[in-house]
């Protein structure tokens, strides 16, 4: 879809832009990946009228998770590949329509592949914080980076990006 062609593009074109095209109208979009990191998440979100949708694409980075009210968490899409490393790429699109207060949690693997004496924090983990913080988008994204700073004993030892994207309740 879209969001596989962006990546694969980005992919291509090293720590350049790339643009997207959409039918009906132009639509560009601009994404940045340096080529040391070699991994890429994309999400777009879409509204049209009242309702929302969502697109998740990912090239080497965990799964995103779909964190809906009275729902357990759920990771959406398929691993990609690393970007870069192969000739052939393989990416995948998510497509997903969202309700009121739904919230999609992007992250990189420094949460889950953090470590204290031997033990990772984990997707387990990751996912019952992420549930039990179910306020505001912000407030999850800096709820959980407290809690893996904490696990780590408030040194990260590698990097950490959180990014949640909820739909207004009302």
């Amino acid at each position: 879809g879209d969001s596989a062609r962006a990546a694969e593009a980005i992919a291509r074109e090293g720590h350049s832009r790339a643009h997207l095209g959409h039918e009906g109208g132009l639509v560009e979009r601009d994404a940045m990946v340096y080529q040391a990191a070699r991994r890429i998440a994309l999400l777009r979100l879409r509204r049209s009228g009242e309702a929302w949708s969502a697109t998740v694409c990912s090239g080497g980075h965990p799964p995103a998770f779909l964190l809906r009210l009275e729902e357990a968490a759920r990771p959406l899409g398929q691993p990609g590949s690393l970007l870069g490393v192969m000739d052939q790429i393989e990416l995948h699109d998510a497509e997903i329509a969202l309700d009121r207060g739904d919230t999609v949690l992007l992250y990189t693997d420094g949460v889950p592949e953090a470590r204290r004496s031997g033990q990772f924090y984990g997707e387990a983990r990751l996912v019952q914080v992420a549930e039990e913080s179910m306020g505001r988008a912000a407030g999850l994204a800096e709820t959980l980076l407290a809690d893996v700073l904490a696990f780590q004993g408030g040194h990260a030892r590698d990097d950490i990006a959180i990014v949640a994207v909820r739909v207004p309740r009302t």
